[in-house]
């Protein structure tokens, strides 16, 4: 049996079908996506139908399907194209159910499954005690939380106190579960505007670094943790991390991480994508 895990595929489905090919997939082998299935490319009802009827495939979820879930309930007034043709498919709310019921941090043996990255500052159980309270809050939260939530997540960069509104303490686990980048070393805060690549940008090293960079309380036992979200990364590898999201959507291609053996397989972009800076 083999887990292959696969980056950011963001409607890319051409791609994903060439990258399952070279799997050679066994009726007993699993493919988890690392969360963002859909927006932006071409196809994200193939991907989604793909995923969601059939057992051998899972998913963790990213922040563009909690995006859509959050417009499907909320904010249907904004014009977003890619939501509203998904919107329009005759399945679609049973792939919106699938999506709420998606795990935010997946763990396997010694590997964690994450769509943007871990707290360093929490250690590997809190992580996961506070990523399975967001998955009950998306499974359950009504549409006046999907309405509040939206204009909490620019203050929700440093953890909040016990005693500060729930919904804020949601939406910290939202930014460092699905948004998460960068952090600032100074004050442990969030730097959700950053986007580069390490090392290029213009914030000094001693202000700002990537999460996997920032000394942890978990990193000395090693786990493997696989995500996602960091396009502009290509791919990145450490002693207890690997960087999965490839840039399929804006022409690169599509990765997959075996988590048993870390054998990697790459499928160049084929769908048709977008272009850097537009």
């Amino acid at each position: 049996m083999k887990i292959w895990v696969i980056g950011d595929i963001h409607g890319c489905y051409r791609s994903l079908m060439a990258l399952l090919e070279q799997l050679q997939l066994n009726s007993d082998d699993v493919v988890i996506s690392i969360g963002d299935l859909i927006n932006r490319g071409p196809d994200s009802e193939s991907v989604l139908k793909l995923f969601s009827e059939n057992a051998q495939f899972d998913s963790i979820i990213g922040n563009h399907e909690l995006a859509f879930i959050r417009w499907f309930h909320s904010d249907r007034s904004r014009k977003i194209d890619d939501f509203e043709h998904i919107a329009r498919q005759p399945y679609a709310e049973r792939w919106l159910s699938w999506m709420r019921n998606r795990d935010v941090l997946k763990k396997i043996e010694n590997t964690y499954l994450v769509h943007a990255g871990l707290w360093p500052h929490w250690t590997l159980e809190q992580n996961q005690e506070h990523a399975d309270t967001l998955k009950y809050w998306i499974q359950s939260a009504s549409q006046e939380d999907f309405d509040q939530i939206g204009s909490m997540f620019d203050l929700a960069i440093t953890e909040p106190l016990k005693s500060e509104p729930y919904l804020l303490q949601i939406s910290f686990y939202i930014n460092v579960f699905l948004h998460m980048r960068f952090i600032n070393v100074d004050d442990k805060s969030l730097h959700l505007a950053r986007k580069d690549i390490p090392g290029l940008g213009e914030e000094s090293i001693f202000e700002s670094q990537p999460w996997y960079m920032i000394d942890s309380q978990f990193e000395k036992k090693l786990p493997k943790v696989v995500f996602g979200h960091w396009a502009s990364l290509g791919g990145v590898s450490g002693p207890w991390y690997t960087g999965i999201d490839t840039g399929c959507v804006w022409g690169k291609g599509l990765t997959a991480y075996e988590v048993y053996s870390g054998l990697i397989k790459f499928q160049p972009a084929l769908d048709k994508h977008i272009e850097i800076g537009g």
